[in-house]
């Protein structure tokens, strides 16, 4: 039960850090969604829609996500990328 919890908070976190990261430094969608793509060309046409939800074309589907669900699509790769994008 603790595992599953200390995974939940470390899940939380990391989707702070990275939504917080991302206002502070005023990264454009249209930069995360080339980063994105480089790491996977499934995902694409990511738009935000308000401060905590985003649209994605995943498969040629639209999807309308909320920032953690956007933190679980993406692979662990694109994250780190956006983050190595956002401290460069």
């Amino acid at each position: 039960m603790l595992h599953i919890l200390n995974a939940m908070v470390m899940d939380r976190i990391r989707i702070d850090f990275f939504s917080k990261q991302l206002k502070k430094n005023d990264i454009s969608t249209s930069v995360l969604d080339k980063v994105i793509r480089i790491f996977d060309t499934n995902k694409k046409n990511l738009s935000m829609i308000d401060e905590k939800h985003y649209k994605l074309s995943y498969k040629d589907t639209m999807l309308e996500l909320s920032d953690s669900e956007l933190i679980y699509m993406l692979s662990s790769g694109a994250t780190k990328g956006l983050l190595l994008y956002v401290y460069i």
